[in-house]
């Protein structure tokens, strides 16, 4: 019998097996983006680590800053006044903190316009309740005849001044600066004050000189025999 030749489809030696499934792996590794096995990164190959990102420099980085001068310079706006003991506090604080000369003329100037508006406001505001006090005080009929404080009135105030004004007027100024002078409650009392000392005061003529207020030799003598 003719002996039987071997077809195609006899079975793969072990070694053809065995290089065959080797590059059927190195295929699918590839495929999926996976670097060969058999090759490493140059820096994973010598053993070095990856060169780290230098840190910044914190000296060179603070170079910019603006330093603080040793005293600061400041010339307020026309027709502002400033306190120079406060000021020297506010740059001590500045200073502190590192302000360049720049940026102390900025936020002292900033401050400065800030407080005046305020006080203006504030100013403005008083003056306004004031001129409402002295509306009010017109208005009424027991004070005014509508257009200014009636002739009693004023009298009964001024003698309440002359009895307890204080030395150099000070009550009267004290009500001035205030404004409480415009008040129709104090207008008011002092007016009521006033009638009250105007009839406990009654003239002396007709009275007895042992009732008078001056019972001196002198004052008696006057009285009887005049000046001379």
């Amino acid at each position: 019998m003719p002996s039987e030749t071997p077809t195609s489809d006899a079975p793969a030696t072990d070694a053809e097996a065995g290089k065959t499934t080797t590059e059927a792996a190195d295929n699918t590794s590839l495929t999926g983006n996976e670097a060969p096995s058999g090759e490493k990164s140059n820096s994973a190959a010598s053993g070095e680590k990856p060169a780290e990102k230098p840190a910044e420099n914190e000296d060179a980085k603070g170079e910019d800053k603006p330093k603080a001068p040793e005293k600061y310079e400041f010339t307020p706006p026309e027709g502002m006044e400033i306190d120079r003991e406060a000021l020297s506090s506010y740059e001590a604080l500045a200073r502190e903190h590192g302000l360049s000369q720049e940026q102390f003329d900025a936020v002292t100037k900033h401050g400065l316009e800030f407080f005046q508006n305020r006080l203006t406001g504030l100013a403005e505001q008083h003056a306004s309740i004031q001129q409402g006090w002295r509306d009010t005080a017109l208005k009424d009929r027991t004070l005014s005849d509508g257009e200014s404080l009636k002739p009693e009135v004023m009298q009964n105030v001024a003698h309440v001044f002359s009895q307890f004004g204080g030395e150099k007027d000070a009550l009267r100024k004290a009500l001035v600066e205030t404004g409480a002078g415009n008040h129709p409650a104090v207008i008011h009392a002092f007016n009521a004050i006033g009638k009250a000392l105007g009839a406990a005061q009654t003239p002396d003529r007709g009275k007895p000189a042992s009732e008078l207020k001056d019972n001196s030799y002198e004052a008696i003598a006057r009285r009887r025999y005049g000046s001379n």
